[in-house]
This record gives C-alpha cells, sequence and structure tokens, in this order.
C-alpha cells in the first residue's frame, strides 16, 4: 500500500515539471495541417515554466505558445483557443481533457480504493 502511494507521488511531482511546447505566430509552418519543422516554428524548451500548451486561431490566423495559465474557449471554427498539459501537444486541432480533471479522478479512485 505505502508503495502504490511513493509510486503515485513520484508520477504526479514529474507530471507537473515544465512542458515543451511548439511556438509560432501566423508563419507557413504554424498553419493546419501543422509542419514542426516548417517555416518560423520553434520550442519553447523546458526551462520556461510552461504548465500548458496553447494553440489559438484568430480568424485563419493560428498561434501556438506556451503558458502558465490557459481557458479553453472556443467563439467559431475560426476563432478559438486550446489548452493542453503534455509536451507538443499544441500541435493538434483536437481539444484535450483537462490535465486537473484526470489529477482529481485519479485522487478519488485512489480514496475508493484505501477504502
Amino acid at each position: 500500500m505505502k508503495t502504490t502511494l511513493l509510486v503515485l507521488l513520484i508520477v504526479l511531482v514529474q507530471l507537473y515539471e515544465a512542458l515543451n511546447c511548439y511556438s509560432c505566430s501566423g508563419t507557413t509552418g504554424c498553419n493546419d495541417p501543422f509542419n514542426s519543422l516548417g517555416s518560423g516554428v520553434s520550442t519553447t524548451g523546458t526551462n520556461t515554466a510552461n504548465t500548458y500548451c496553447i494553440k489559438i486561431n484568430y480568424i485563419g490566423t493560428i498561434y501556438r505558445s506556451g503558458g502558465t495559465t490557459c481557458t479553453n474557449y472556443w467563439y467559431s471554427s475560426n476563432a478559438y483557443q486550446t489548452c493542453c498539459q503534455s509536451d507538443f501537444c499544441n500541435r493538434t486541432t483536437e481539444i484535450k481533457l483537462n490535465f486537473n480533471l484526470i489529477i482529481i479522478l485519479s485522487f478519488y479512485v485512489l480514496i475508493l480504493f484505501l477504502n
């Protein structure tokens, strides 16, 4: 039991390390379909404090970056912001499940398991 809790704690600490995200702003490589080797695309690196990777589409111009806060926002098919919490996840057009929800559900399952 104690070993399971220790492993879970180690995994959770590792999950909160800074994220690598793609970074670009309206360049050819930044557009959809995304090309990570395209013009104007770089990576943020883990030396920044990114807890989210972000993709913004504003009237057909795509922006990708990292940040410490983010909220999924959908106005229309050509005006939205998506947030995700895994390395380089802002390359996709999908909205991912919120990482905080995954953590809360994991703790809930753990509590059920311990009782």
